[in-house]
Order: C-alpha cells, then structure tokens, then sequence
C-alpha cells in the first residue's frame, strides 16, 4: 500500500512540473504545469531586471493553455448509496444503515493520460490512475458488527457516538471519452466513461464521550466490502470547474454479506479539462 502511495505521489509532483529554466539573450521562459511566464531583461549589459508591470516589454507574463498531458482531476462531493430500484430510502430492516449526508463525503484524485486526441483537441479519450476516499457517516447511533460471513450494523444503547464513519479507499483506472463544446480559453465541457477500482484499504473511525472523557476507535477491517468495484462518471464544467456525478455498477459489499447498496457521488470537480 505504501508503495501504491509514492507511486501517486510521484504522478502528482510530474503533474505540477518541474520549473524549466531557458536563457536565450536576454530573455528568461519558465514553464510551470500549464503556464508559461517569459521575463525580459531591457538592460542588455545587466542581471538586473525591469518589474514595471506597465510596461509589456518589460515583463511578459502568459497563462496560456498547452495541451499537454498528464492532467489532474480532483472531485470532492458527497457520498451515499442507492438500492437496486434507484431509491435512496431504506427499508425498516435497513435503517441503521441510514447517512448523514452532510458529514459522507468522497474524494477522488485521478491523473489523466493522452490516448487519444483528435486534431482541434476537442475531442480525446483518456486513460487514468487514481485514488478515491469514500466516507459513510451514519445516522443512527450503531456498532458494527462483522465475521467472514455478513456484515450488520447493531443498535447502541451504551455509548452515544459523536462519529461513526466507515470509510473505504481505492485506487482507480478511469477511462474516459471528453468533448469540448465551446470555444474561447473557457469552453463548455463534457466527460463520460467508466471508472474501474481496487479497495486497498477500509477502516471505522468511532468517537465518543464517556465519563467525561473523549474516546477514538479505529478498527481496520474488511468488512466483506466488494474488493472491486465499476463505475459510472459524468462531468460538465466550465473552464477548469464544474460537476461530477458517480454511480457504482457494483454493490459496496459482497454478494449476501451485507445489505444490497450501490454507492454513488456527487459534487464539485476541478481540474484541467
């Protein structure tokens, strides 16, 4: 797992670039990510530079848009799940497994690749490597309780929680066909594709006051969570803004060994489309 972490890292720290450095005469080009900034030197015989922003043949500082690949993506919304007929109420034998949207959240960060683009860059499909947090606070105040054959929530009488969470992480290989629509520096944008994920990891966090005194649980475990799970995923933005949406083709745990949901997400997504 750590492992699987450095590598991300190492994506992400590619993704933001290196500062390149070119001197021809008396001008300085850095490149940074997607940005280019050019400093001109008006004293030819010197180090010294000119930072009279009035003056554009001074100083020349262009945020112009490359196409260049790797890209970012990061979502962050909130978190939930569904049954299998599309509705997000539960039934009686399932309510202690009801969420308190307000504190589920996920978070996705995913660096996309070149596969292909077409000429005018308005159309590409891409393939990517990701990492996805999804947190499930619960409502109710509940135990779990979980063996290598089920996994159910009880009912808490002795301890009232003041957080209950389940969270899984995954690492994620999203495929995903984009389209711009617009035109100008901020066009109107559309991704679809699916989105493919392995769970390397899924704790509890619990926190609770007793006799005055705060107390944190953790308890690591696979709670016959699905080790695998597909995706669907719909992005709009504008510029470098927009929103997501998700909606998992599989269930969150295993078939028999826990209730029948199907994850989703929804939120806000930035990133360089």
């Amino acid at each position: 797992m750590k492992t699987t972490y450095i590598v991300l890292a190492a994506l992400f720290i590619t993704s933001l670039g290196v500062a390149q450095k070119q001197n021809k005469a008396d001008t300085t080009t850095f490149r940074i990510a997607n940005n280019t900034i050019v400093l001109i030197n008006t004293a030819s015989d010197s180090t010294d530079y000119d930072y009279d922003f009035t003056n554009s043949d001074s100083l020349c500082l262009k945020g112009k848009k490359h196409s260049e690949w790797p890209k970012m993506i990061v979502d962050i919304g909130t978190n939930g799940y569904l049954k299998s007929d599309g509705v997000i109420d539960l039934p009686n034998n399932e309510r202690l497994w009801e969420l308190n949207y307000g504190r589920s959240r996920a978070l996705s960060v995913a660096m996309q690749f070149k596969g292909y683009e077409s000429n005018n860059k308005r159309f590409y499909i891409t393939p990517g490597l990701g990492l996805t947090w999804n947190g499930y606070h619960f409502e109710n105040n509940v135990a779990i309780a979980t063996n290598s054959d089920e996994t159910t929530l009880l009912s808490d009488t002795l301890i009232n929680n003041k957080k209950y969470k389940l969270r899984a992480t995954y690492i994620e290989v999203p495929l995903l066909i984009g389209a711009k629509l617009g035109k100008g520096e901020n066009p109107l944008s559309v991704q679809v594709g699916v989105i493919g994920g392995l769970r390397i990891g899924s704790i509890v966090k619990q926190k609770y006051e007793l006799d005055g005194v705060n107390h944190t649980v953790k308890i690591k475990d696979d709670f016959n969570l699905n080790p695998f799970k597909v995706d669907c995923v719909a992005r709009v933005t504008i510029g470098d803004i927009g929103f997501f949406a998700k909606y998992s083709l599989t269930t969150l745990f295993e078939n028999g060994k826990g209730p029948e949901l199907y994850p989703f997400a929804a939120g806000i997504t930035v990133g360089d489309f």
